[in-house]
């Protein structure tokens, strides 16, 4: 009976867990193609840019960089954690780093192709949130972070979202990141574009029951079972 239960346990944890990194891998595409766009790119690339250009990393390196330190921050500032919140660090900037070895996306000089370009990366970005939000492990490290900030000075999250891209942006800027109309055309329209995917495919991120690591984690909603039944 408890080798059956084990082993839907962890039918179960395998699938979420390959959600997971599929959702990772499409946010990972959508970065690129907002890279390859050659239009700017989404405010925290801007950063990761300027890190990986002052410092001679790879971007993907550099965001896994920066997500490490908020990461930490989080901790410090009592966001809860998840494993999602955790690979979320590591892999996507692996992920990236892997796409843009493999050359298969190549850097446009026609508008509307960067233009498309951009699209398509809010569309993958979008899609890759979905899917691993919807894993129910956690949040990304930076919406964790604007949550945590939001609670702790009584402002709206939106105002600390914008205020926290603004300030990456700049300081992208001045380590050399790259910044151009695609930069703000992702700050104006990656929030709409968002509600419309999410909408059209029925998908509310407040109705999601997330699992962090110090909620019985092994033992509660990840494996699918209640603890009484181990």
């Amino acid at each position: 009976m408890n080798s059956a239960i084990n082993k839907d346990m962890m039918v179960r944890l395998f699938k979420k867990f390959l959600l997971l990194n599929l959702g990772f891998f499409f946010c990972a595409l959508g970065t690129v193609f907002f890279i390859k766009s050659g239009s700017g790119m989404s405010p925290w690339e801007v950063l990761h840019s300027g890190i990986a250009s002052t410092f001679d990393i790879r971007i993907g390196r550099a965001g896994i960089i920066i997500s490490g330190i908020i990461v930490a921050l989080d901790c410090l500032l009592g966001a809860k954690i998840g494993i999602g919140t955790v690979l979320n660090m590591l892999f996507i900037g692996l992920f990236t780093d892997m796409i843009l070895s493999l050359e298969i996306i190549n850097t446009s000089s026609i508008y509307m192709v960067q233009i498309a370009f951009l699209f398509i990366g809010m569309f993958a970005m979008n899609i890759g949130i979905w899917i691993y939000i919807s894993q129910g492990l956690g949040a990304g490290p930076r919406d964790g972070l604007m949550v945590a900030v939001s609670k702790r000075s009584g402002i709206s999250v939106q105002t600390v979202r914008s205020s926290i891209e603004t300030a990456a942006v700049i300081i992208g800027i001045m380590l050399g990141g790259s910044f151009g109309f695609g930069t703000i055309i992702c700050a104006i329209l990656a929030g709409p574009f968002m509600k419309l995917i999410f909408d059209r495919i029925g998908f509310d991120v407040k109705g999601v029951s997330h699992t962090y690591i110090d909620d019985y984690f092994i033992k509660k909603r990840v494996l699918g079972t209640d603890a009484d039944e181990a």
